[in-house]
């Protein structure tokens, strides 16, 4: 169902699970909570961000126009307890969702914000069991000049604590836009940095959604990747990523930086504020001394100190990392408990087939069977089915029959099923169905998750070059005790990250891991 509002801009999906459509008080439509099961109300918000081409570091490409792409809906989530009814006037729901529901963070197809681009994220308190506040603007707010504001929703930890984002799987389509950062790897670096326990997730100062796009500033930190992000009204105004690293094959400590701020360049033929990306690599540790190494080491390598007198890089180009196939685990233990799930779904559906084949598929039979299980509806057809025999010149009367008998017509358009059947006739079983079905729909999800997780290649490795494609060459000053030797080599960015083990993948720790060792290792020979 689409809402629309004019006066503030308000639009958004609506969808219902628990609840069915009918007529309330004064022919108002209303949502009426089915007898049974949870009672959730989604909403699917418009874009709330946009992913920009950037500008390079010469000013002069402000001259020209750059892409933008609009992001996904995003959706919202909520349970809603202890209500039997909610009017389906936008300001009823909005108050309802206000005062009586809680925005649903876990479980299957929770609550889900794409901001930024490409990048969604599922808000989450920090404090455990703890609920988000969402301040919701039910009604249009006006000002004391009659000038009505944009629709705008703000979400955040209450007294509980610190809002965090924890990181859904990101689309990795760039839709050919130059859009680093966040580019679809650096993306993916984010998820894989931050899709471990709720200490690796994002922290948030601002959030909020609009009819024009969201707000939101965030930071990621881990040990060796720092992220932050500003978006406001659906466009970055900021966004950096920085990884920490060594490079091989001496191991000094460098920082790699990328960012994009939104600037005003008022030259050319088009006055724009576009983002400009800007890239730095910073050596960290120019010098490191072996006299700690292993004695090994030192004959094979026979100087005291490495130095880099390479410290400055004009006209370095972005970072496009390399890396390996992460290793993923045997996921034997998950098809067999879905084989058994799906074995539990047919033992018990299978005595109910029969019956289920034979059974007058009729809505007489289905109300007779409402009425004799004493459901709510069933209770209030037989209620109006006596009111309606005992005062047959009562017009409202013959009315409110007339519509529980279609209320009974459209449950059983959408019930008629072996699956009802069994919740209709078997409660119990019905409830053991249900949470066969829920196992399985879980395990499928695990299972897709880790299919994804196959083939990924987490960013570990770069070469770092110039604009033109060359490849820099660093100046190295060996110094031992015969004197010192200067020379020029390329090396190799290493990110110096760890990143968490997952469902059927284990951690994984880029300077330790023997396959990216090595191809880093031969990756430096062929520069060489």
């Amino acid at each position: 169902m689409l809402l629309l509002r004019s006066s503030d801009q308000f639009v958004a999906g609506l969808s219902w699970v628990g609840y069915r459509l009918q007529a309330g008080p004064q022919s108002r439509a209303q949502l009426v909570a089915t007898e049974a099961g949870p009672r959730e109300l989604t909403l699917l918000l418009p874009p709330q961000s946009t992913g920009e081409e950037k500008y390079a570091q010469n000013a002069a490409e402000f001259s020209s126009l750059r892409g933008a792409r609009l992001s996904g809906p995003s959706r919202l989530v909520f349970t809603i307890a202890d209500t039997d009814a909610v009017d389906l006037s936008i300001d009823a729901l909005l108050q309802a969702l206000t005062e009586r529901a809680v925005l649903r963070v876990s479980g299957d197809a929770p609550t889900t914000i794409e901001i930024p681009w490409h990048l969604p994220f599922t808000p989450r308190p920090e404090a455990a069991g703890a609920a988000l506040r969402v301040d919701l603007a039910s009604i249009p707010s006006l000002s004391d000049t009659r000038v009505t504001g944009l629709w705008v929703m703000r979400i955040d930890a209450g007294d509980t604590g610190t809002l965090r984002l924890q990181p859904q799987r990101p689309d990795l389509d760039d839709a050919g836009l130059d859009v680093a950062p966040l580019s679809a790897s650096e993306r993916e670096t984010v998820f894989d940095a931050a899709s471990g326990d709720p200490g690796t997730w994002a922290q948030v100062d601002r959030l909020e959604l609009s009819a024009l796009g969201g707000w939101l500033d965030a930071h990621l930190a881990t040990g060796g990747l720092y992220w932050t992000q500003t978006t406001t009204m659906g466009r970055d105004a900021s966004a950096q990523i920085t990884l920490r690293g060594v490079l091989y094959p001496f191991g000094h400590r460098a920082v790699y930086v990328e960012s994009a701020e939104r600037r005003f360049a008022p030259e050319g033929p088009h006055a724009v504020a576009g983002l400009q990306r800007t890239q730095r690599l910073i050596v960290a540790e120019p010098m490191r001394r072996l006299d700690d190494a292993p004695l090994a080491v030192r004959r094979q390598f026979p100087f005291a100190s490495i130095e880099l007198l390479s410290t400055s890089f004009p006209g370095l180009a972005p970072a496009h990392f390399e890396g390996v196939p992460r290793r993923v685990l045997p996921d034997h233990d998950l098809r067999e408990a879905l084989q058994a799930a799906n074995d539990a779904q047919t033992s018990i559906r299978q005595p109910f087939q029969e019956a289920f084949d034979e059974a007058p598929h009729s809505v007489n039979a289905y109300a007779h069977a409402l009425i004799d299980n004493e459901t709510p509806l069933g209770l209030a057809l037989s209620e109006a089915i006596i009111k309606a025999h005992a005062h047959p010149e009562q017009p409202l009367a013959q009315q409110w029959l007339a519509a529980l008998e279609q209320q009974v017509a459209d449950a059983f358009a959408a019930q008629d099923t072996l699956d009802e059947f069994i919740f209709l006739y078997s409660p119990d079983d019905g409830a053991r169905l249900q949470q066969a079905q829920a196992e399985i729909a879980k395990l499928n999800e695990r299972l897709a998750l880790i299919q994804a997780a196959i083939g990924t290649i987490p960013r570990s490795y770069w070469v770092p070059t110039r604009d033109d494609g060359t490849t820099y060459d660093f100046t190295v000053r060996c110094t031992g005790t015969m004197g010192d030797v200067v020379m020029s080599m390329p090396l190799v960015f290493l990110r110096d990250e760890v990143l968490p083990a997952g469902d059927h993948v284990n951690e994984l720790s880029f300077t330790r891991d023997p396959r990216i060792l090595s191809a880093v290792q031969a990756r430096w020979k062929r520069e060489t």
